[in-house]
């Protein structure tokens, strides 16, 4: 890799997601492209900070490189095709990722949508293939906006329908007496796509432990506050009696050791009469 492009911090503001800047994300970013689009080139630079008023942009090319605006209306056109294409592939993802269940997915067709930009990209060309400028606030969809004139349209195969020769219909006659067959009318049949069983969310450890608990509060709630509120008649009582306890359980104690002193003398004094 060499670097193809600077640009100044100072002139353009980093993008943010999640806490963390767009361009910090590119090793993730790539191999998720990767495992995605595996027929697909390369199309974000890698940007590595030169020092804190710019940042280089690296990639594998042998030829210089520079802003498609600098290049002829014809090879504009080209370049503005292919990355328009490019662009529409990783929308449908996108949309697709953003309707999944899965919040990592989620959060990946979002991280797509901000990067692939048309407002936030700086599409860099040798004049044949291209690569993106990518993760500041750019502002130049001008410059990446493709007018409609040049987009070709899809030509469709015209259809050859074969005539079919005219036959003489049989007329029937139908009394008035009579009443005309009712024509029953189709239900339209609704057919509903089968659902991806296969398809299984990444749930960790703590997410397991979560599951677990909330079964527990929504199967055994009644249960849960019953002990709960046990505890807290529990722990009153025994709070209550601590504090009215020491004097009285002082004073029965003396009690006790007075009649235990008495029986003992009760005891010495009347004894019974030994016979002789």
């Amino acid at each position: 890799m060499r670097n193809i492009f600077t640009i100044s911090t100072k002139e353009f503001q980093p993008i943010s997601f999640g806490g963390n800047y767009l361009h910090d994300n590119y090793d993730n970013l790539v191999s998720f492209l990767k495992l995605k689009f595996k027929d697909e080139k390369q199309r974000l630079a890698k940007p590595i900070q030169k020092d804190e008023k710019s940042f280089d942009f690296f990639g594998d090319f042998k030829k210089p490189l520079k802003r498609i605006s600098t290049f002829d209306k014809s090879i504009q056109d080209e370049i503005l095709l292919s990355y328009n294409e490019y662009l529409e592939k990783v929308g449908k993802l996108s949309k697709r990722l953003i309707r999944s269940d899965n919040k990592d997915e989620q959060d990946w067709g979002a991280i797509l949508k901000c990067v692939f930009n048309r407002d936030d990209n700086i599409i860099i060309s040798d004049g044949q293939d291209w690569i993106l400028v990518w993760g500041w606030s750019f502002r130049n969809k001008e410059e990446n906006y493709i007018p409609l004139t040049t987009i070709p349209e899809k030509t469709e195969e015209p259809v050859v329908i074969t005539p079919i020769p005219p036959s003489v219909p049989k007329v029937e006659v139908i009394d008035e007496d009579t009443e005309a067959p009712l024509i029953e009318e189709e239900e339209e049949v609704i057919v509903e796509q089968p659902l991806d069983v296969n398809k299984k969310s990444k749930v960790g450890f703590f997410g397991y432990i979560k599951r677990f608990f909330r079964w527990i509060s929504y199967r055994f709630w009644g249960l849960m506050m019953l002990i709960i509120y046990t505890l807290i008649i529990l722990c009153i009582c025994r709070y209550c009696c601590e504090k009215e306890c020491p004097d009285n359980c002082s004073e029965l104690k003396k009690t006790e050791q007075e009649l235990i002193k008495i029986k003992e003398r009760l005891n010495e004094r009347c004894l019974p009469e030994t016979t002789e």
